[in-house]
């Protein structure tokens, strides 16, 4: 009987912006009708150095299943489990539904918010306090006073990536001075 060796290998996690790549280790005393390796039913072919890059999968779980197939048509399979996960933050704009402000007006500030997987979460504070994110993706500032506010907005999506945007705006109670709006102070992204 012929001893085959074999090593199939690759990682368990890749990044959605990454191939997933696995390697195949083969005695080189023997040679196979047909090796291939199929990923969630779909085939690819083992190139001359015993690499498999499958491009651009979506997010999700997968299975890689190694195929050899001797001359004599029997098959040896080996498989590695691994996923795709998320790495993309999000994307967040504010903007006020009215930026005819005067003290003491209630002000409506418009979240929209954007994940190529889904928004977990939404927090956001007014002047450094915690404030209601409504279902609507908005958030009611009553009585607003004078000078300047700053509207901060945290998004997450299901992998734990996020972003946080800033919105400035100042109120004036000056006779004749008029309403100015500083849109998005800034924005920054974290990945899970």
């Amino acid at each position: 009987a012929e001893v085959i060796n074999l090593a199939f290998s690759g990682r368990t996690e890749y990044k959605d912006n990454e191939s997933a790549e696995f390697t195949v280790q083969i005695s080189d005393n023997y040679t196979f009708a047909d090796k291939y390796v199929l990923i969630n039913g779909k085939r690819y072919e083992i190139d001359e150095n015993g690499k498999v890059n499958a491009k651009k999968l979506e997010i999700g779980d997968y299975k890689a299943v190694l195929y050899l197939v001797s001359k004599y048509n029997e098959t040896i399979n080996s498989e590695i489990p691994f996923r795709i996960v998320d790495t993309t933050p999000p994307n967040a704009t504010i903007r006020l539904e009215n930026t005819d402000i005067k003290v003491g007006d209630t002000v409506t500030a418009i979240i929209d918010a954007y994940d190529n997987t889904g928004i977990k979460e939404i927090t956001a504070t007014v002047d450094e306090n915690e404030c209601t994110v409504l279902g609507n993706n908005t958030i009611v500032i009553e009585n607003i006073g004078t000078g300047k506010h700053i509207i901060k907005v945290t998004v997450k999506d299901y992998e734990g990536n996020g972003c946080i945007s800033s919105y400035e705006f100042i109120v004036s109670d000056e006779i004749g001075s008029d309403f100015f709006v500083e849109n998005e102070l800034s924005t920054s992204s974290s990945r899970g």
